[in-house]
């Protein structure tokens, strides 16, 4: 395996400056004062329990979305959906952040995206917090990412994102549990596993993506799919219906290795689960 070149460290280290800079930015937005998604949706709940009654509650929900869709534009997060009435409401969030590895904790930071949510009830009761890990790409992938693509800053930005959609699509088909997984872009292809894991609260399951390869020096099965999924996330992200469900129904299932880097970790036992 060829080493990662300087150009590419230069460009992961810039990288992660800028997702968390969107972050505190998103964060920000939501709830001012605060840094990370999890201390804005805090605060959020905070102040919608706080309100003098469920419809000034709601419009407080309202004011948040119109601050959530100035932080999309800024490239901080994606509001998946968005649903208001008089005296409830609710939303789902995709975000991204700096972190290690969610089944390994540890090694160089990569980039985590989540979805999460927030419902106001009739009562004015409020509940937010984390829904789903739906993708992670390691340094590996992100530096392979500048090598092996024309891709700049924001447009890096962006993928991020679209890994977060394959993960949020692919993870409701059980049949892509454990498989291979691949999504192209431009001339490059971002390829991984539909990797399932355990915690103390629940299973789920998140798109693992390790490396990035030039799309015309992949398999023919590994380029179909790529070209598939692509496919597949631009007919969701244009549709009207936030359910994932049945969408990756005709994506084909490919086989995976088990000697990559995470499940021998995974295997030997040496891995500290990640929050």
């Amino acid at each position: 395996m060829d080493a990662i070149p300087t150009e590419s460290r230069i460009f992961v280290a810039q990288l992660i400056r800028e997702i968390r800079k969107r972050e505190n930015i998103g964060a920000d937005a939501l709830s001012p004062g605060t840094k990370t998604w999890r201390e804005a949706l805090i605060a959020l709940t905070r102040c919608l329990e706080s309100a003098d009654g469920p419809v000034k509650a709601a419009r407080l929900l309202q004011a948040a979305y119109e601050r959530l869709r100035i932080g999309q534009r800024q490239g901080a997060c994606f509001v998946n959906f968005f649903q208001t009435r008089s005296r409830s409401g609710s939303f789902e969030i995709l975000t991204w952040e700096v972190a290690k590895h969610p089944l390994l904790n540890a090694g160089y930071d990569g980039i985590f995206v989540r979805a999460w949510f927030c419902l106001l009830q009739r009562n004015g009761g409020g509940v937010a917090g984390p829904r789903a890990r739906l993708a992670f790409i390691s340094w590996h992938a992100l530096a392979r990412m500048q090598q092996r693509s024309t891709v700049d800053i924001f447009a890096a930005g962006d993928v991020v994102a679209a890994c977060g959609v394959v993960g949020y699509v692919m993870q409701e088909s059980p049949k892509h549990a454990h498989s291979e997984i691949n999504y192209a872009i431009e001339n490059m292809i971002c390829t991984g596993r539909l990797r399932c894991a355990t915690d103390e609260r629940d299973q789920y399951r998140f798109f693992d993506v390790a490396t990035v390869l030039p799309l015309d020096e992949v398999s023919i099965a590994k380029r179909n799919q790529g070209l598939a999924i692509s496919q597949m996330v631009h007919a969701y992200l244009i549709s009207k219906d936030a359910d994932p469900r049945g969408c990756a129904d005709k994506i084909a299932v490919l086989p995976c290795r088990e000697d990559d880097y995470v499940s021998r970790t995974l295997k030997s036992g040496e891995a500290i689960m990640a929050t």
